[in-house]
């Protein structure tokens, strides 16, 4: 309203894009050609069976940085052990993260580096058991892409930060369930 009223010009935490939905944030694409868009970024926690263990709702709109020892410490908690492999996509890769997956994590940690790697770094990722591990992190985004088409959370229609968050838990929940062997 400042900045149509007033003229001003207003940081982008601090802009209202939906009256309905007012923690939607502005969310910067990093693909080539796709400009920003609107909604709330989704941290899903998947084990084996492609069954997710945990989610939250990512506060900022910034970087993925600080998922990983979040993401950790649940699949401890829940589970009472570190996970055996530990895999992310590039956003989420630094020294740091890929310390803690090693450390805090189980034995293996899939954390590609952004940009040129150096030939250390390249025979590193090219082991058989991180590139296992990168094809198990890509099949993660085909799931991802059918709880956004298939189950709703292409849009959500709950209202508010907990309507948001029964949301994305019952398309989780549904999803899961579908994927159930029992339901066989």
């Amino acid at each position: 309203m400042r900045r149509v009223l007033q003229g001003e010009s207003v940081p982008a935490p601090e802009k209202l894009l939906s009256l309905f939905a007012p923690p939607t944030q502005i969310l910067q694409r990093h693909n080539p050609g796709k400009g920003v868009g609107c909604g709330r970024k989704l941290g899903p926690d998947e084990v084996e069976g492609g069954i997710v263990s945990r989610y939250t709702l990512v506060p900022g709109a910034g970087t993925d940085h600080a998922q990983v020892a979040g993401s950790l410490a649940g699949h401890q908690a829940r589970f009472g052990r570190a996970p055996w492999l530990v895999a992310g996509d590039r956003g989420v890769a630094s020294a740091a993260n890929e310390a803690l997956a090693q450390t805090e994590g189980g034995k293996r940690g899939v954390l590609p580096q952004k940009g040129t790697l150096s030939a250390q770094r390249r025979g590193y990722e090219r082991q058989r058991w991180f590139r296992r591990g990168f094809r198990f992190r890509a099949g993660i985004e085909g799931r991802s892409s059918v709880l956004r088409c298939r189950f709703g959370l292409g849009r959500c229609l709950a209202h508010g930060e907990a309507g948001m968050g029964r949301w994305v838990g019952g398309a989780l929940e549904w999803q899961t369930w579908r994927r159930s062997p029992r339901r066989k």
